[in-house]
């Protein structure tokens, strides 16, 4: 297509105009994608049945979860590279841990 046939292909094309109604439409489906736009807390965003003082928390009826808490000043002191080290050593520790207890229990 020349310069021109393309020109003349755009002059061509009708506009097409939205309604009110599709415009309060679309003005509705993006309020609903943004939520309400009040922060949320972590118990009101994660979905659970009981949370008892000990830290364990029912999911559902066959589903548990443990939160634990570790205070360690070696890591506070550590340099960023030992940190990063330790980091990715205790995540390996917690999935193999994770893995266990979930085939223990299932």
């Amino acid at each position: 297509m020349s310069k021109r046939q393309k020109k003349a292909a755009k002059q061509e094309k009708p506009k097409l105009k939205l309604t009110r109604a599709d415009k309060k439409q679309i003005e509705a489906a993006i309020r609903a994608a943004k939520g309400d736009g009040k922060a949320h807390s972590a118990q009101q965003s994660i979905p659970y049945r009981v949370m008892y003082p000990d830290g364990i928390c029912k999911i559902n009826d066959r589903l548990y979860s443990k939160t634990m808490q570790f205070e360690d000043i070696n890591y506070q002191l550590a340099q960023p590279d030992d940190k990063t080290a330790i980091f990715e050593g205790l995540c390996v520790l917690y999935f193999f841990r994770m893995v266990v207890t979930s085939f223990l229990a299932a």
